[in-house]
């Protein structure tokens, strides 16, 4: 009994190694026929994401099907593509987001790129807030291009706005788009506020530079040159803001190379009396 089940299995052994070796190199028509496909990186055309598809085809002429977020591309649903030879296809105008690229070549997928990121579109919004004195503040505003990505600049809409110290709530100031026609893609605007309060410059509700805190007026400081009695002031050589101490006083010395005035230090020069008023 044992030896006519040995000579049993010994007859299965073959049939057992010839089903494993079918079932193990079965594999798609096309890999036999070697069709492909390939995908550029993405480039932005007009804020626009494009790349570029290959279809190639093997040792038979293939019939190619290019699909963008499971549906057919372009006017052509089939492609063909002689054997041996292969063909570039333009995919455009896709929209900032994840995109899915699926390549079909005689019904068989040889492509298939489920996250194609596009991102073409932009803002770079950027500003400054400073303090012209006497009441008058500068914004600086611009939305410029990145020099490696002249296209798909987004307009962006700044908002000035002040709260006053005294009255309190929020008052706006100005509103305004760049890019546009008028300005280009920078602006400098200035405003002339009726007291102390916080200037801010925001797009979209976020500050894009730190509000301002304006209080006082500002301080000019004189060069004197000599001993103050008697001599006529030259013009103003520096501007700074007031922060609030009271400077009708001379704060010079002769011989000192700098000069602390309202918490801001001032390069005097040697030999020199320099006065500050509010």
């Amino acid at each position: 009994m044992f030896r006519y089940l040995l000579r049993r299995l010994r007859g299965l052994i073959p049939l057992v190694t010839i089903a494993f070796v079918v079932i193990g190199t079965a594999q798609p028509a096309n890999a036999e026929e070697g069709h492909s496909a390939t995908l550029s990186q993405v480039s932005c055309v007009a804020g626009k994401g494009t790349v570029t598809v290959t279809l190639t085809a093997g040792a038979t002429d293939g019939e190619f099907s290019i699909l963008v977020d499971n549906a057919s591309y372009g006017d052509d649903v089939i492609i063909p593509v002689t054997a041996g030879q292969s063909k570039p296809v333009v995919v455009s105008n896709l929209n900032d987001g994840t995109h899915r690229i699926e390549v079909v070549a005689n019904e068989v997928t040889v492509l298939n790129e489920p996250n194609l990121v596009v991102s073409c579109t932009y803002t770079n919004p950027a500003g400054l807030i400073e303090d012209l004195c006497d009441g008058m503040v500068g914004v600086t505003a611009s939305n410029m291009p990145f020099r490696d990505r002249l296209n798909g600049l987004q307009p962006v809409t700044f908002v000035v706005t002040f709260v006053s110290n005294v009255v309190g709530g929020v008052q706006k100031l100005d509103s305004f788009t760049l890019p546009n026609s008028t300005d280009g893609d920078t602006t400098f605007r200035t405003f002339q506020l009726d007291g102390p309060g916080v200037v801010s410059l925001t797009v979209e509700g976020e500050n894009i530079t730190p509000p301002l805190d304006y209080r006082h007026t500002c301080i000019v400081v004189e060069d004197v040159v000599n001993h103050p009695h008697g001599n006529t002031p030259k013009p103003p050589v520096t501007t700074l803001p007031n922060t609030g101490m009271s400077l009708n006083k001379w704060l010079g010395l002769i011989g000192l190379a700098s000069l602390l005035v309202g918490g801001v230090m001032v390069q005097t020069g040697r030999g020199k009396l320099f006065k500050a008023r509010a």
